[in-house]
This record gives structure tokens, C-alpha cells and sequence, in this order.
């Protein structure tokens, strides 16, 4: 059984949703995601699926990678935002402007962590891409929920779907 104090480690280091519901500031709907079938029209290569939450990672055509993490609310994904801006990056990292209002970071080149209603996304590009790769990104985002079945597996008596933006849904399995 896990202890409160676990559970949010266990939280914050798998970027793990609250499971709350909520809308962006000023009403704004939440994000579903990325579309996974335009990934590769921005030169990102097949993703993998996160199992522990909703989301994906990808590689990058020329190295690095594209962490797109979902959640269920706006709060869920600032507190994963601020803790990655400190713990992930290892380094104080400058605000940086990727347009609009969303809170980034990053040297503007090869790094990049950003978050934008419910999403969180961290960019690593060894070709000094990454802000262009984060407007691709954010230019990306849709409200859609209309999603469509993406990929399915058991894991553990559960049955893991992920929907075509990412999202993660647990059912058990019927005996």
C-alpha cells in the first residue's frame, strides 16, 4: 500500500495525472493533445506510448527527442511544469517566449520545456531546432475530443487503450 509521501513521489517523477477535472484559465477547453497522425509531417518519428500515463515520446528525424505529456487539468500539468523546471533540466533555465502566454523555458536552441493549458511538453534537439519545433508543437494542439483508438494492450489483467492523441484509458479485462 502506497503512503501519501510515495504516492507524490511517484507522482512527480512519472508525470503522472491527478485525475482532476477542470477547464484552462478563462474557460478555455483542454487540450486532447497532438494528433499523432501529423507527427511525422514535423519530422517526428514513430512514438512510444506512455504506459504509466497519457502522453508519448518521440525521437526526433536527426537525434534528440518530443515528450508530449496530457493531463486532466491545468493545475496537474503547472505542478508537473514547475518540478520538471527544476528537476529535469538539473540547471536554472531562462523564461523564454514561445509566443502567447505560456509559461517556457529553455536556451531557445536544444532545449525547451513548456506547458500550455493541460500539456506539458519538453523538447530536446541537438539541431538548435527546438523553438521552431515548440511552435510546430503548440500550432498542433487540439481540442478535438472526438478521438479515435490508437493502440491497445494488457498489461497486468488491465486492458491499456490509448485514443489517437495519446490519452490513456484503463478497463479491466473481462474474464
Amino acid at each position: 500500500m502506497k503512503t501519501p509521501l510515495t504516492a507524490l513521489i511517484a507522482l512527480l517523477l512519472t508525470a503522472g495525472s491527478l485525475g482532476l477535472a477542470g477547464t484552462a484559465d478563462a474557460g478555455e477547453p483542454l487540450w486532447a493533445g497532438v494528433p499523432l497522425d501529423e507527427l511525422a509531417q514535423m519530422g517526428i518519428q514513430a512514438p512510444t506510448l506512455n504506459d504509466l500515463d497519457s502522453g508519448w515520446r518521440a525521437p526526433i528525424e536527426g537525434g534528440g527527442f518530443i515528450q508530449v505529456d496530457i493531463f486532466e487539468s491545468v493545475e496537474a500539468a503547472r505542478e508537473v511544469f514547475d518540478f520538471r523546471r527544476v528537476a529535469a533540466f538539473q540547471a536554472q533555465l531562462p523564461e523564454l517566449d514561445i509566443g502567447g502566454d505560456v509559461p517556457a523555458v529553455g536556451d531557445g536552441h536544444v532545449a525547451v520545456l513548456f506547458v500550455d493549458r493541460n500539456v506539458v511538453v519538453t523538447i530536446r534537439d541537438p539541431s538548435e531546432q527546438a523553438t521552431v519545433r515548440a511552435g510546430l508543437i503548440r500550432e498542433a494542439l487540439d481540442i478535438d475530443h472526438a478521438a479515435q483508438p490508437y493502440d491497445t494492450r494488457e498489461v497486468d489483467g488491465e486492458r491499456v487503450s490509448w485514443d489517437n492523441y495519446g490519452r490513456r484509458t484503463i478497463t479491466p479485462v473481462s474474464e
